[in-house]
């Protein structure tokens, strides 16, 4: 079909784009004056190269993820591709089992919610002009994935924690107590003189070994008060390490090779910057990763581990490693599930 494309009056190019595959077309240019008259048509040929959600395509590789899949390609444009994951039901009927919307050039992003029973999988890239690929079809099983149950959880009492909580409050269950958007935090306090330029930390028990998935971390909120969401103690820089015994008195991965580092990485805002709120202001989009918190998702090639370490380099807007964080929520696959 046509399609025409118009370009300022003071310009002096005009962009065509939007063709549904690579090939040779015929372009017409006119001239249009200010009352709209119209020139005679100046003809040329065009070879535009593969369109980016042909590409996107070809190389789209569908692995199995916890609970859903996952999507790795490339998308040589800035423009948003769309993925439709299509799932075959019991009757041999494809449904709809979810959608990936995204303008990353390197895409690698799970698709959840989806059981992990062996299933077939179709997944086709549509771009924002409305042409569709074609589908690619999959058998694989997605893994299984739970919540940890918080009541099972503990923490371990070594290190630098013997000296800087308090005796009753601030104490690490404090973590994982299910309380969220309230004080009820665990705040790293300076009464014991501990060095906070340095890393500081906390050890949580999961209760028993889960291969890993996701972790959310949920800041201090007091209701609607936001004033240390991407700010002062909030956690900006941080790492996870695992282990699986508690045979330790503090945390000294560099000589002690039971840790294993799990993650690196930052506790983004909204628009995925890390400039604390006091320079720049709280968004709504700020606002809502506040409730919703801070995932993060560990590589599925990691083992299980039990004892899990929280670590801050650096936070927010103090620029020490002190933390106030309200609560850990953690994801995965106990060891009895897991498959080999």
């Amino acid at each position: 079909g046509e399609r025409s494309t118009n370009a300022s009056y003071f310009a002096d190019s005009v962009v065509v784009e939007g063709f549904e595959k690579a090939g040779e077309y015929n372009v017409k240019l006119y001239s249009v004056s200010p009352g709209e008259a119209y020139s005679e048509p100046l003809e040329v040929k065009i070879n535009p190269e593969e369109p980016p959600y042909i590409t996107a395509y070809k190389e789209m590789e569908i692995k199995p993820d916890f609970a859903g899949i996952r999507i790795k390609t490339s998308n040589t444009s800035n423009e948003t591709l769309t993925f439709y994951v299509y799932r075959k039901d019991a009757t041999g009927k494809w449904t709809e089992a979810g959608a990936l919307y995204t303008k990353k050039q390197e895409i690698n992003e799970p698709i959840r919610g989806m059981e992990a029973v062996p299933s077939e999988f179709s997944v086709g890239v549509k771009d924002r002009w409305g042409h569709l690929s074609e589908s690619k079809e999959i058998s694989l099983t997605p893994y299984y994935e739970e919540e940890v149950d918080k009541k099972k959880m503990g923490y371990l009492a070594i290190g630098e924690y013997k000296g800087y909580l308090a005796p009753n409050a601030n104490t690490p269950k404090n973590l994982y107590d299910g309380i969220i958007g309230s004080n009820n935090t665990f705040m790293t306090l300076t009464t014991a003189g501990y060095d906070f330029t340095k890393p500081s930390s906390v050890t949580l028990d999961l209760g028993k070994k889960f291969k890993l998935s996701r972790m959310i971390v949920y800041g201090r909120r007091n209701g609607t008060d936001y004033s240390s969401i991407f700010d002062g103690l909030y956690p900006k820089e941080i790492e996870i390490w695992g282990r699986n015994d508690n045979n330790v008195t503090k945390f000294d991965p560099e000589n002690d090779e039971g840790w294993v580092r799990l993650y690196q990485g930052v506790l983004p805002r909204a628009d995925g910057s890390v400039i604390p709120a006091a320079i720049v202001p709280l968004t709504d989009a700020d606002k809502e990763l506040a409730r919703d918190g801070n995932e993060l998702e560990f590589s599925v090639d990691l083992d299980a581990y039990r004892y899990v370490t929280f670590v801050c380099i650096k936070n927010y807007n103090v620029g020490t490693s002190r933390i106030n964080v309200a609560e850990l929520t953690f994801f995965g696959t106990p060891e009895d599930k897991i498959i080999q």
